[in-house]
C-alpha cells in the first residue's frame, strides 16, 4: 500500500485523492474533551468553510467570464447572420437538389420550410367581444382569444373572404422559414458501445 499523503492535517490516499483520516491533534481517536479541542475543531471547520466560499466565488467568477465569452461569440454569430445570411440563403437555394427542401454541406444544413397563413390578433378587446358571440370556446379566462380554438370553418371563411373578418384581426401571409442547423452527432446504438 502506498504511503498516505499528509496535507494540512489530513491523510489523503494518493491513488484516489480521497481524505481517509487526519494526523496531528485530530488523529487521536477520541471525542472533543477540552475547550482547546473544541477550538481546534472550530478552526478546522472555519478553514474548510472559507475554502468552500472561495471555491464558490471562483466558480461564480468563472461563470461570469464564460458568459462574457458566450455573449461575445453570440455577437459575432449575429453579425455573420445579418451580414451574410441573405446571400448565403440564395446560394443554398440555388444548390438544392430537385424536390429537396434541405441543403446539406459538411458544416450544417439550410432548411427551407413554408408556413401556412394564420390569423393574428391586433386588438384583443375587439376580438374578445367578437369571440364571445361567435367562438366562445376560443376565449381564455383572462379574456384573450386563442386563434387555435377558433373553428376551422370560421378561419377558412376569414382566409377566403377577408371582408367578413371582424375588426381587430388580420391575415398574416404564409412565408418561407429558413433555418441554418449544425449537423447533429449520430447517437450510437447500444450495440456499438
Amino acid at each position: 500500500m502506498e504511503d498516505l499523503i499528509k496535507s494540512d492535517g489530513w491523510l489523503i490516499d494518493p491513488s484516489t485523492g480521497e481524505v481517509v483520516g487526519a494526523y496531528g491533534i485530530l488523529d487521536k481517536d477520541r471525542d472533543v474533551e477540552t475547550e482547546q479541542d473544541l477550538w481546534i475543531i472550530q478552526e478546522r471547520l472555519l478553514s474548510i468553510d472559507a475554502q468552500i466560499i472561495a471555491e464558490k466565488e471562483q466558480l461564480k467568477r468563472i461563470t461570469e467570464l464564460c458568459q462574457k465569452r458566450i455573449n461575445n461569440l453570440l455577437g459575432k454569430r449575429n453579425w455573420l447572420e445579418v451580414r451574410y445570411l441573405p446571400s448565403a440563403t440564395e446560394i443554398a437555394r440555388q444548390n438544392l437538389s430537385k424536390g429537396k427542401k434541405t441543403y446539406t454541406s459538411p458544416y450544417g444544413e439550410v432548411t427551407f420550410r413554408n408556413t401556412k397563413d394564420r390569423l393574428v390578433i391586433d386588438d384583443q378587446a375587439m376580438v374578445v367581444s367578437w369571440a364571445k358571440k361567435n367562438a366562445p370556446e376560443a376565449l381564455k379566462v383572462d379574456e384573450s382569444v386563442l386563434v387555435s380554438k377558433i373553428p376551422d370553418k370560421i378561419v377558412n371563411e376569414f382566409l377566403n373572404f377577408e371582408k367578413f373578418m371582424p375588426p381587430g384581426m388580420h391575415i398574416e401571409s404564409g412565408q418561407e422559414k429558413v433555418s441554418f442547423v449544425p449537423l447533429k452527432k449520430k447517437e450510437q446504438d447500444d450495440s456499438d458501445v
